[in-house]
């Protein structure tokens, strides 16, 4: 491909994930007896090794820890769930380990210390975001994505960097349990 389509690839290749995100959650379903929530315990892990098939050469070993507590998640809050976490480790799968051959990835979905809330924590220890890019306001697609997404849940996002890694946190509630 010419140069000015690798961009036009990227776009296709985020968006053929964001798709494949989605279809894996209506896997999901048919699979439960109850179809209106995914246990997140069974979905991650798929949708993880996914993306690393995808974004992660054999040469690096990228080892990725994912905790979930047999989380249940309503269908309307799993899709967009799903979504901030397959951009998230897009982005740390492209971004967190250049240059580098190692890294590690930690995933936790568990209940706050408020059982109504749920807390997301997504942290690599790569290279962290470049410094003087402000977080989203100047990231990426995959940024805006992740921040849309995160105020169609109502949830909460931080964001913490450094040469020693990322971590993002989301804190959010099921949309089955907003009153």
């Amino acid at each position: 491909f010419p140069s000015h389509d690798s961009h036009a690839r990227q776009v296709l290749e985020g968006g053929k994930e964001r798709i494949q995100a989605i279809a894996l959650i209506h896997h999901r379903l048919y699979q439960n007896e109850v179809l209106s929530y995914i246990t997140m315990q069974d979905y991650l892990p798929d949708l993880i090794s996914q993306l690393k098939r995808t974004y992660v050469s054999e040469e690096k070993q990228i080892q990725t820890n994912i905790e979930t507590n047999a989380v249940r998640i309503s269908m309307d809050t799993a899709v967009p769930l799903g979504l901030i976490v397959c951009e998230m480790i897009t982005n740390a799968y492209k971004h967190a380990f250049q240059g580098r051959d190692t890294g590690e990835i930690n995933v936790v979905l568990q209940p706050s210390s408020d059982s109504s809330y749920y807390e997301l924590t997504i942290e690599d220890n790569g290279i962290g975001i470049k410094e003087g890019i402000n977080f989203p306001q100047e990231g990426s697609l995959g940024a805006e994505i992740i921040t849309a997404l995160s105020e169609q849940l109502n949830g909460e996002l931080f964001m913490t960097s450094s040469a020693e890694g990322t971590k993002f946190k989301l804190i959010f509630q099921d949309a089955h349990e907003v009153v």
